[in-house]
């Protein structure tokens, strides 16, 4: 089996390459282990059969090749051992760390700006900067080298600052602000070896979501000749989960009556300084025979059919700020499955975010103010068994394990959180094992063939050796 691991190793290397991270006629880039840089191409020539990788750094000898033993390396890494110890080889340039877990160009969006973090190739000597915006110090990207030594630039574009940030809204009224990102290899000289991010934050509907963060090579004098390498995050300035009462984390199973509680955070404290809960829809399952859709919360207050499984009314503490209800675990008669799917109006502070007031059977609510145009919608699903079926067929859900950490601005904390939510060889690391099985079978037949065709012909043999 040792050979069909480093099959796998080697292909897992060469579905991953996205050249466009990695050329090896950029100044700083070197090829490794005495090879040579293909002028032509920008690749690395491996000359050893054993040495493989886009920069020829990966000896296969060193590859762990017992899973027990092999660090959890992310983005198609492999773990390789050298005098002792593990690290990861990220097979894939496009991602670096000590796991390969993260990305070379991403973006999040906060409420009123982009916020761009690149991290070229090492080594790196040359400038990033906003297009066509080289000198402008309000645009100007802020290097910074973490315990590590990675270098990275980072720049926080307001959607109103005037750095070269296009406007853009479609038929379904959805407006985008996109900003090109120029990496100069060269601090004096553009070339054909430069490249472009392109980062882009969409309002669509009633949130705000990173769309884009497409890099590629750019040619010096057809920029928009480029290839695009896409990664997506949101901005959520409003965490949502369903927990325990306590506060802990729900894990299967969950039966009817269990006491929970909908926890909204707002986690931009920066842009918004008070929220208020607007509504909340119970959906079952998908898969249910007949779709039903039951508001709980309307106009802040608990409906009538709410009642029937809230506890009390929506609690609300500004101090952190976070909203809070009440419930006890229910299901729906044709679907163990419960969605809940919320909207949470946010106001910044020059807003008004008035809490509702509910009185009598009817619920009724102050007047919101009408300059807050921002609502957000969040949704989180639960599973729950009925305790008089134990036979029943319900699948394992983990609703949200936890809020999520809050929004960081530059001012707040100058070491932003980097947020990967691309796999880029997932699907190829699936097809590979595929593959390599089929192989292995294939070796298999022919092993088994061979031993059955030399014993027919030793058995020929000794036939005709009889006297």
């Amino acid at each position: 089996m040792y050979w069909l691991t480093i099959l796998a190793a080697v292909l897992a290397v060469i579905a991953c390459v996205n050249a466009s991270y990695f050329d090896c006629r950029r100044s700083g880039i070197e090829c490794v282990n005495s090879t040579e840089c293909n002028q032509s191409t920008g690749n690395c020539t491996c000359t050893e059969s054993n040495i493989v990788g886009v920069d020829c750094g990966l000896n296969i000898d060193t590859v762990v090749t017992d899973p027990a033993m092999a660090l959890m390396c992310e983005n198609g890494g492999v773990t390789v051992e050298t005098a002792g110890v593990k690290s990861c080889y990220c097979s894939d340039p496009t991602f670096y760390g000590m796991l390969c877990e993260n990305r070379r160009a991403e973006v999040t969006c906060s409420g009123d700006s982009l916020n761009v973090t690149i991290v070229p190739y090492p080594t790196f000597s040359g400038r990033v900067f906003v297009k066509d915006n080289m000198t402008d110090e309000e645009c100007a990207f802020n290097q910074s080298t973490d315990a590590n030594g990675v270098v990275s630039y980072f720049a926080s574009l307001g959607v109103d600052s005037g750095c070269s940030i296009e406007t853009t809204i479609d038929s379904a009224n959805a407006t985008t602000f996109s900003v090109d990102v120029k990496i100069q290899v060269s601090s004096s000289f553009v070339t054909s070896g430069d490249m472009v991010v392109t980062a882009s934050c969409s309002y669509s509907n009633d949130s705000m979501t990173a769309v884009g963060g497409g890099l590629g090579t750019v040619s010096v004098d057809d920029g928009a000749n480029f290839t695009t390498d896409t990664t997506e995050t949101r901005y959520d300035p409003v965490q949502f989960a369903v927990v325990r009462r306590d506060g802990s984390v729900i894990t299967p199973p969950l039966y009817i009556g269990d006491k929970l509680m909908k926890k909204f955070e707002l986690a931009d404290t920066k842009i918004y300084n008070s929220f208020v809960l607007d509504s909340c829809t119970a959906v079952n399952g998908p898969n249910a025979p007949a779709p039903i859709r039951e508001i709980t919360i309307e106009n802040g207050c608990v409906t009538e059919i709410g009642k029937n499984i809230i506890e009390g009314e929506v609690m609300y503490d500004m101090t952190v700020p976070i909203i809070m209800v009440n419930f006890s675990a229910f299901r729906f008669s044709n679907s163990p499955i419960v969605s809940f799917e919320c909207s949470v109006r946010v106001c910044r502070p020059t807003e008004s975010c008035m809490q509702p007031t509910c009185t009598g059977g009817n619920g009724m609510r102050r007047r919101r103010s009408a300059e807050n145009p921002d609502k957000f919608n969040v949704v989180d699903v639960i599973a729950v068994r009925d305790p008089y079926n134990p036979d029943e067929y319900v699948p394992d859900i983990y609703p949200s394990t936890d809020l999520r950490p809050k929004v960081r601005h530059p001012d707040h904390n100058t070491d932003h959180e980097h947020q990967t939510e691309s796999q880029l060889c997932a699907q190829s690391n699936s097809i590979l094992i595929v593959v390599i099985v089929l192989v292995a079978a294939v070796v298999l037949l022919l092993l088994a063939t061979t031993c059955l065709t030399v014993k027919v012909l030793k058995s020929r043999s000794q036939v005709k050796a009889m006297p």
